[in-house]
């Protein structure tokens, strides 16, 4: 638990990238997106089976450390967790996805600092359970703050995130590497929404609104993250 804690830091300055700390590497984030082309449902069907086995072919060859839906996302479908180094590469190898191919989804790809060796190879492709991804973004009218008052706030942040890992209810986190609007990303065990929200919402960037959570269900394999130490 110490290392992922020690690992958990929000760029707290805008245009300030977040910098790794012990144990973290990279991975890239990719969501699949609304693409281009609308498809019928016949035709959406059609290509269902081609997309999942391209996905279980990356997870288990490992070049996808964890795959899955997202519920009710509106124009986000899917995440995938790739095992490189760059969003490119990501990129280019997701544009062999029968769904990305014929223009049905696209890829947002994310660069993410993260303890990937938390991120584990699930018994079964198929066999899902339920978690929360949560995306922390910083609102384009999120109000300015002194050093001292980000500072503090940053304090108060960390705090936060180790009360939530000690509690075991936080799975994962990490800061994205480039400084955009998103900052950093959540994932939670499957708990009921008003509590992981309430948990969330004690975060001082969250009530000052320098973050704001974007909380989605997720998808994975049952036995996707290794329990924390």
């Amino acid at each position: 638990m110490l290392a992922l804690l020690g690992a958990l830091v929000f760029a707290s300055v805008p245009q300030e990238a977040a910098k790794p700390a012990e144990g973290m590497r990279v991975v890239q984030l990719a969501i699949l997106v609304d693409g281009k082309v609308k498809p019928s449902a016949a035709e959406s069907a059609k290509l269902q089976m081609g997309h999942l086995q391209f996905l279980q072919g990356l997870w288990e060859k490992r070049a996808a450390l964890v795959v899955g839906p997202l519920e009710e996302g509106g124009e986000l479908h899917g995440i995938v967790v790739l095992d490189l180094k760059s969003a490119d590469e990501a990129k280019k190898l997701l544009a062999k996805d029968p769904f990305v191919k014929a223009g049905y989804l696209d890829t947002k790809v994310v660069s993410w600092y993260c303890l990937a060796s938390v991120m584990q190879k699930a018994p079964k492709f198929l066999d899902v359970a339920p978690h929360w991804f949560c995306i922390l973004e910083r609102p384009s009218d999120a109000p300015n703050v002194t050093p001292e008052e980000s500072s503090k706030i940053q304090a108060g942040h960390m705090e936060n995130i180790q009360a939530m890992a000690k509690e075991g209810i936080l799975l994962l986190a990490g800061p994205l590497v480039e400084a955009g609007a998103w900052r950093g990303i959540f994932i939670f065990k499957d708990e009921p929404k008003e509590k992981v929200l309430d948990r969330i919402g004690k975060d001082p960037a969250v009530k000052a609104r320098r973050l704001e959570p974007k909380l989605v269900r997720w998808y994975t394999a049952k036995g996707s993250f290794a329990p924390l130490k």
